[in-house]
């Protein structure tokens, strides 16, 4: 998981200071932004949430606050079936109509 902020490094300190957070956070701009609104982010807004499959294909996105118990079903809808044995275990089957190839640019990013 990766998160982009779009604020500044003293505002996303003071974010992750108040939170547990065990993934990267990198800091944009308006390129970022420019870039949300390829992949669906017609309203600039924020948060903007964006799944990806193994692939790289955007399979879900979602403009706003989005639950944590989405997120997990969205995400897990990716995941291999963990009660099935190992050796049967198959990649995951993607919904073909959900998903769309697009390419994946992050030029400038800075980690904070």
């Amino acid at each position: 998981m990766v998160s982009i902020a779009i604020d500044t490094p003293e505002d996303i300190q003071d974010f992750t200071s108040t939170r547990t957070i065990n993934y990267q956070i990198l800091l944009g701009g308006l390129k970022e932004m420019k870039l949300a609104q390829r992949f669906g982010n017609r309203t600039q807004s924020l948060p903007f949430t964006i799944v990806f499959d193994y692939q790289g294909h955007a399979v879900f996105h979602y403009a706003g606050a989005l639950s944590e118990e989405r997120l997990n079903a969205e995400v897990s809808a990716l995941l291999p079936d963990t009660t099935t044995p190992p050796a049967q275990v198959s990649a995951p089957q993607v919904d073909p109509s959900r998903s769309r190839r697009y390419p994946m640019v992050l030029n400038n990013l800075r980690a904070t």
